[in-house]
């Protein structure tokens, strides 16, 4: 089979999807009923095959289909024995009334874990990262403005976090927020919000959780679709670090589907 046709059994025609794929360098676009889905390149090092994820899309815009997506890549990669490597950072965003807010952000910061890692896509030192950051999110929320670099940068939301969540863990209020940002129709408040998470995705937070959030949680993230040991996850790791820099140089020429 085709690695087309394997696709096929899973991203399947009744379902109105679509696969379009270039054989000579094994780019592919999934398309749902003409929305794109996924963008994707296979890949081969030494025995191991990769998919390599560059895009992940809402099809038709439909909430959830993020998740069914990946969902039906993990059942293809458990079928056919390929390693699944995400390069498409988690960038999503959500709109209020005008107003954005970077889900990737919010959901760290009030689970300690990504989108992508809920799904069972990890990044390499996964457990040493989660639990920097689940120490970090346990903090009480006063002492949340420690962690920020400057925290100058975002002094409104300092004293919105002082006044409405004492008492409880950077955690708890931010599930909070995050809820408020999902229902709350106070105007005002969005757009505090919204400034002051978009300043703090700018300036940041002290090392090392500004690289764990914004980079180590964001890239090169890996479903493996058997267990194995830990020095062969180590060298898959950076096996299909060295197929993504390929698949990158490839792009730079791309064969026009």
């Amino acid at each position: 089979m085709t690695d087309e046709d394997k696709l096929s059994t899973i991203f399947k025609v009744e379902d109105g999807f679509e696969i379009i794929m270039n054989p000579v360098n094994r780019h592919i676009f999934i398309n749902n009923t003409s929305s794109l889905c996924l963008e994707l390149f296979i890949d081969i090092v030494d025995d191991n095959k990769y998919v390599i994820v560059k895009l992940l899309k809402k099809c038709n815009g439909l909430e959830g289909s993020g998740t069914n997506s990946m969902t039906k890549l993990k059942l293809f990669a458990n079928k056919f024995d390929y390693i699944v490597v995400i390069e498409s950072d988690d960038s999503e965003i959500i709109t209020r009334d005008g107003f954005e807010f970077s889900i990737k952000l919010l959901y760290i910061l009030s689970t300690g874990i990504t989108w992508y890692n809920k799904l069972e896509f990890y990044e390499k030192n996964e457990k040493e990262y989660t639990i920097v950051l689940n120490e970090f999110i346990q903090k009480p929320i006063n002492e949340f403005k420690d962690y920020l670099d400057p925290p100058i940068m975002t002094p409104e939301l300092i004293e919105y976090l002082h006044a409405n969540y004492q008492g409880k863990t950077i955690q708890e209020s931010f599930k909070l927020i995050f809820d408020l940002v999902k229902r709350d129709d106070n105007t005002d408040i969005l757009r505090l919000l919204s400034k002051e998470l978009y300043m703090l995705g700018i300036f940041g937070f002290v090392q090392p959780i500004q690289q764990i959030i914004f980079y180590n949680k964001s890239k090169n993230l890996y479903y493996m679709p058997i267990p194995m040991p830990r020095f062969r996850i180590q060298k898959i790791a950076k096996d299909g670090e060295n197929a993504s820099t390929e698949n990158q140089t490839n792009q730079k020429n791309p064969h026009k589907l």
